[in-house]
């Protein structure tokens, strides 16, 4: 159970970091367009 937990929370920082680094990258390469 302690262990489905963990891994379910560090896939959803996972998928934090993912759409951080898409939502940056994407306004970056819209910003030097």
């Amino acid at each position: 159970m302690m262990k489905l937990l963990t891994s379910g929370l560090r896939s959803l920082a996972n998928l934090q970091r993912m759409h951080i680094s898409a939502t940056w990258s994407s306004s970056h390469t819209h910003t030097h367009t």
